[in-house]
């Protein structure tokens, strides 16, 4: 799954980069930060991927593991369940 999510953020980044080339209007400094928020977004998934692992192998009933991912992270505990 990291690979295609890692292959679809690719596609995005290069139809963003073409259609600004087409326009004429690069902004380096802008690819940059949008690269730095994507890969911030994918540490934060694989945070609450490990985490929502870690109390599994605890034993820790899956509705508590969706409660305490959506307070930690800030979602509801319908979001919190996609990471289980």
């Amino acid at each position: 799954m990291q690979g295609t999510e890692s292959a679809d953020r690719f596609r995005k980044l290069s139809d963003m980069i073409f259609k600004r080339k087409e326009k004429e209007e690069i902004n380096v400094g802008g690819v940059i930060e949008e690269l730095i928020e994507d890969g911030r977004e994918e540490g934060r998934k694989e945070g609450i991927r490990a985490m929502a692992a870690a109390m599994k192998k605890l034993n820790i009933p899956i509705q508590q593991i969706c409660e305490a991912i959506a307070e930690q992270f800030g979602m509801s505990e319908e979001q919190a369940q996609k990471y289980i």
